[in-house]
């Protein structure tokens, strides 16, 4: 994949559906993001140097790209030396103190004909460098102890996992995402909007097309897609 390296740009997913020419298998990292955001319009945090911030153009057909950038983003944090889980749909954590922080978030988006994919990963963040609200849930590489990287090499090592994963058949897809994911067996919350309450549940099982099954306290099963709901582990 070709890898362009901006100073700062307000997002790497917002340069790119300004740039029609960039083309499959380019990838644009940013080094500081003034208007970063994550999925459901929320804000993600770009503070200058601490962490790869960056967008891939993928072909529009590309099938399970949440999944496969979650596979993608737990084997390049294994070769930063950190192990991480993953939380349906779309964020990378780490188990701390009896709760979860968020270490990376995914952003998949279809734009003018194009799959674009965008990765946050917080890496040399100190608790000090993230908002007061946000030092309670997220983390960084250097704050669980990974191996000094800077956001240009885990870019370069996420771009070869990414590869790697984008060959894997289903079923090998299925069985690490699986293998992997923290939600399943635990009590969480589904939410439609960020702005909903949230209904509690307990989430029992993943389909074999990434959907979660979750059990209400009534009795009521109910399969959530990612496009539908959020799940907010309890």
């Amino acid at each position: 994949m070709r890898l362009i390296h901006l100073d700062e740009v307000d997002s790497t997913q917002n340069y790119i559906k300004l740039h029609p020419e960039l083309t499959d298998g380019t990838a644009v990292l940013a080094s500081r993001q003034t208007a970063g955001r994550g999925r459901l319009g929320r804000s993600f945090a770009s503070p200058k140097n601490l962490g790869m911030y960056l967008s891939v153009v993928l072909p529009p057909n590309t099938q399970n790209i949440t999944p496969i950038a979650a596979v993608a983003g737990r084997r390049a944090l294994a070769r930063a030396q950190v192990d991480c889980g993953i939380k349906w749909v779309n964020d990378l954590v780490v188990e701390r103190g009896g709760a979860f922080r968020k270490l990376c978030g995914i952003l998949a988006e279809l734009s003018g004909g194009r799959l674009i994919l965008g990765v946050g990963i917080d890496i040399g963040q100190r608790e000090s460098d993230f908002p007061p609200e946000l030092r309670s849930i997220c983390t960084s590489v250097a704050l669980e102890g990974g191996r000094t990287v800077t956001p240009r090499e885990m870019a370069e090592i996420f771009l070869d996992e990414l590869d790697r994963t984008l060959a894997l058949d289903e079923d090998a897809l299925y069985d690490e995402y699986s293998a992997h994911c923290v939600t399943i067996g635990r009590a969480v919350e589904v939410k439609r909007v960020p702005s909903d309450p949230g209904r509690p549940a307990v989430a029992v099982a993943l389909d074999r097309d990434f959907a979660v099954e979750v059990a209400y306290p009534d009795g009521e099963r109910e399969v959530v897609f990612s496009g539908e709901a959020s799940l907010r582990l309890g």
